[in-house]
């Protein structure tokens, strides 16, 4: 009696195969008694694969889908070419970011040399924020904007938003992502450990100057959720509590976050008015005023380096600098300077230690008042150096920092530039 012989689930699809070469099912039948296995079943069995054919694949085009099983088409093809065709697209798949993604291979017969996949694109179903005790739910999700009900989990894109959302001061969350109800379905827990967006602080420290006195007091306000929607704002004020007369430093900055694209806008100003007595005999006075503007765009991540590209605008206005000791002296006239920049850095994070370096290349734009060539050229009433209105500086840094000893930290910092001008 002839008996068709019963083989592992995971080498039918390689029995089904048989209709397109010219081998019987009784044929095989008849070899019964010797030791089946998906191995020597892929070794022997030979066939011609003329496409891949991917049912509920919507997320990638076909040319992608036809770049990844192209070296698995063709004639001669055994069951480990199937393997291979699905493990690239499931390849494929991750080289998107899309990370729930499963691609099945059902049992079937081949039809003109086409084999069937199955694929599955899992998309969010409950999205739910939990433990936010100072921020809202839409804080939460606003800063995660990819992960919404019915929306396709995309692994790269949900670290970038979560890397942006986690540089808030005030504010942290983890995306956790589990199984929903059905099949196809992919549920996301939003946790978000925060705390009070307000806060104040002080410093005090002997980083002064024997002129204008040793010791430096600071006092400063920062909020992280301004308008619930992440905006970051910071103020500072400095003075000496010897003499408060001769040294005040303001400074503010304003940090809006793009959650969208990944990018971020950040505004700084500054403000200095120093008057120094030195010897008690000459009494010098200067300052400034500074505002500057930067767009952060993050790149994408380098093993354990995070980098990004920095592009900023900076005007800077320098008061003249004169001995007001009568009679009064000028030894340095008013100078504005506006430089645009581009500058790239890259920070990772090891077990104990961080490692960061830095370059940028900046450019002054001439023209403004106080800022042309003219001026530049009467800048210096000490040396009468000349200093070129259209200067170039490069710069560049590197930080190293790690923990030794216990709790003892270790840093080292190299900073340097260089100019033709």
């Amino acid at each position: 009696m002839n008996m068709k012989p019963e083989f592992p689930d995971a080498i039918k699809l390689a029995v089904f195969l048989l209709s397109v070469v010219p081998v019987s099912l009784p044929a095989i039948a008849g070899n019964a008694a010797l030791p089946v296995t998906e191995q020597s079943v892929s070794m022997e069995l030979r066939f011609d694969i003329s496409g891949y054919v991917l049912e509920g694949a919507t997320l990638l085009t076909q040319a992608e889908i036809d770049a990844a099983v192209a070296p698995f088409i063709g004639k001669n093809k055994d069951f480990s070419d199937v393997q291979r065709a699905l493990e690239a697209i499931e390849g494929a798949y991750a080289s998107r970011g899309f990370s729930a993604v499963r691609v099945l291979l059902p049992e079937q017969e081949l039809e003109k040399g086409a084999v069937r996949f199955q694929v599955i694109e899992s998309r969010f179903d409950k999205v739910v924020v939990k433990d936010n005790r100072f921020v809202s739910e839409s804080n939460a999700l606003n800063a995660v904007p990819s992960v919404r009900s019915g929306e396709v989990p995309k692994s790269k894109q949900i670290a970038r938003e979560l890397k942006l959302a986690n540089e808030n001061p005030a504010r942290q969350l983890i995306v956790v992502l589990k199984s929903g109800e059905k099949e196809g379905e992919v549920d996301a827990n939003i946790i978000v450990t925060d705390s009070e967006p307000s806060a104040w602080g002080a410093t005090l420290d002997n980083t002064g100057t024997p002129e204008t006195g040793r010791t430096r007091l600071g006092v400063s306000w920062r909020h992280a959720n301004l308008f619930d929607a992440d905006h970051v704002a910071n103020l500072q004020f400095q003075t000496s509590p010897e003499h408060v007369n001769r040294v005040t430093v303001l400074g503010g900055g304003y940090k809006i976050p793009l959650y969208q694209s990944g990018d971020s806008l950040e505004f700084f100003g500054g403000y200095s008015n120093v008057n120094s007595v030195v010897g008690g005999l000459d009494n010098f006075q200067g300052g400034g005023l500074i505002f500057s503007a930067r767009y952060n765009h993050p790149l994408e991540k380098m093993g354990v380096f995070d980098p990004r590209l920095s592009f900023g605008l900076d005007w800077r206005n320098f008061r003249r600098i004169e001995q007001t000791t009568p009679p009064v002296t000028v030894l340095y006239n008013e100078i504005t300077v506006m430089p645009l920049s581009v500058a790239y850095s890259a920070k990772g994070r090891f077990s104990r230690s961080d490692l960061g370096f830095n370059a940028s290349l900046s450019a002054n734009l001439p023209g403004m008042n106080n800022g042309t060539s003219t001026d530049f050229a009467v800048y210096d009433l000490v040396s009468f150096t000349r200093p070129d209105a259209n200067y170039r500086v490069a710069r560049y840094g590197v930080d190293y920092s790690a923990l030794i000893l216990g709790d003892w930290q270790f840093r080292a910092a190299l900073n340097g530039q260089w100019s033709r001008d």
